[in-house]
């Protein structure tokens, strides 16, 4: 599908951004599996697209425990209060131990297409935006001994979880339900001669990847 040139047909109508995000994504080949295995919410391929709410009260996606009691919100708060929140946040900005591996790894986001390359806050910036606080945490050790660490972004600091609302609590798939997914597959595969080894590569992932949030 990539060869014939379908997923760059599939991603043309994105923004600049989000087509550089999703560039390695073999978007037809997602919509063809989902329904091939039975995979609930189709509708979330497209997010890759065009994206869904990240404020305020979160759609119902059926990749968890729906909850019984919501709370409406509103992500107006969060532009009504702009100036204050972000003066708040400014001025208890303290610099990290790990500033420069942090600005490495926010630059690697700002290539991939994540967000945008970072630069000096200046006042005017204050009111138009919504400022989130980043920080680096260390998470033990990779196999050569390097240190790994992580970029967190402090939505709790910035009020956005407090004007944000699930609708569900999301469940993983566990490794039991991966490995029956991939019977599955190698059977549908199998039926077929002219399937080749890459092929079956390429199916494997791409259904991992649609399946990697599916309710158990």
């Amino acid at each position: 599908m990539k060869a014939e040139g379908r997923s760059k047909e599939w991603a043309k109508n994105c923004d600049g951004t989000t087509r550089k995000v999703i560039e390695h994504v073999n978007g037809p080949l997602l919509k063809a599996l989902a329904p091939r295995f039975g995979y609930h919410d189709i509708q979330c391929i497209d997010i890759l697209r065009y994206g869904a709410p990240l404020l305020a009260n979160l759609p119902l996606s059926g990749n968890g425990n729906p909850l019984a009691d919501i709370e409406q919100c509103s992500a107006e708060p969060l532009r009504m209060d702009r100036l204050s929140n972000n003066s708040r946040i400014v001025t208890k900005l303290w610099e990290d131990p790990r500033a420069a591996d942090l600005l490495k790894m926010t630059e690697d986001d700002a290539s991939k297409g994540r967000m945008s390359q970072p630069r000096l806050l200046t006042m005017d910036d204050i009111p138009k935006c919504n400022l989130t606080p980043r920080f680096c945490i260390e998470q033990g050790r990779r196999p050569n001994g390097e240190l790994k660490l992580r970029a967190v972004d402090d939505f709790t600091k910035s009020l956005v979880n407090e004007n944000t609302e699930a609708a569900e609590k999301l469940v993983c798939d566990n490794l039991d339900r991966f490995m029956a997914t991939v019977l599955e597959l190698r059977t549908a595969v199998e039926a077929s001669a002219r399937c080749h080894a890459r092929t079956l590569l390429s199916l494997l992932l791409a259904c991992a990847c649609c399946r990697a949030t599916q309710h158990v």
